[in-house]
């Protein structure tokens, strides 16, 4: 969990975005996951 993130999504939001809250780093882990396991099913779809 990298502090360079939460504040370079900060510094972005500061700059045109009012009331914008940056996700967490949970959240974007969950997203990831996700969307990996939706390609790796697809995948597994194909092959059988």
């Amino acid at each position: 969990r990298s502090s360079y993130w939460r504040d370079l999504v900060t510094c972005i939001a500061n700059s045109n975005l009012s009331r914008y809250v940056p996700p967490s780093s949970a959240r974007l882990c969950i997203v990831l996951l996700e969307q990996q396991k939706t390609r790796m099913n697809k995948l597994l779809e194909y092959e059988t």
